[in-house]
């Protein structure tokens, strides 16, 4: 049975400046990756839907149309599923129902994120932007040989910016939520 699959890199998403998984979605036809979704307010919500199917609501009793797994660990809810992309080897989008290779809540179809495994030599990459709003990223990931057959690896990231918003006070007015009495 065919089917339609995208795959990225970790090389081809660094290029393209992708950090997380909603960003993807400018990448791929027929997937919609929503991270503003009206109720949540979070970016870590998902909303996923390939081909028009997917679910919107990030209620913990709704399960999501568009499956998202790494390393083959399903994320059972939007909550979450948009995960940075550190550390990856690649990505794959699967269109279309997925049932028989993912199992269930995948009707929509899947994304797969694949993890990089750890190297067996001591290194380190280090990743930092800054910018609008005091905006402080910074990112480190270190592989780590603990043995000859066993290595490790170490991911860490930050990420902090001031509000958009500055909430202005009128002279002579206090009481509760600044409401002048």
């Amino acid at each position: 049975m065919p089917i339609a699959i995208t795959a990225f890199t970790a090389k081809a998403l660094q290029d393209k400046g992708i950090t997380d998984i909603h960003h993807m979605g400018n990448l791929t036809l027929n997937v919609n990756l929503d991270s503003s979704s009206p109720f949540s307010g979070s970016s870590s919500v998902i909303s996923a839907s390939i081909r028009g199917i997917g679910q919107d609501d990030f209620a913990f009793n709704f399960d999501p149309g568009v499956g998202v797994y790494i390393d083959g660990v399903y994320l059972a809810r939007t909550v979450g599923a948009n995960q940075k992309l550190l550390d990856v080897a690649w990505v794959e989008v699967l269109k279309g129902p997925q049932g028989t290779l993912f199992g269930r809540n995948t009707i929509g179809g899947a994304i797969s994120v694949i993890t990089r495994d750890p190297g067996n030599v001591f290194t380190g990459t280090l990743q930092g932007t800054t910018g609008s709003y005091v905006r402080r990223d910074f990112a480190a990931s270190f592989d780590v040989p603990l043995t000859d057959e066993t290595t490790s690896s170490i991911t860490v990231s930050s990420l902090q910016h001031d509000g958009y918003q500055e909430r202005i006070h009128l002279p002579g007015c206090g009481g509760l939520y600044g409401r002048c009495t």
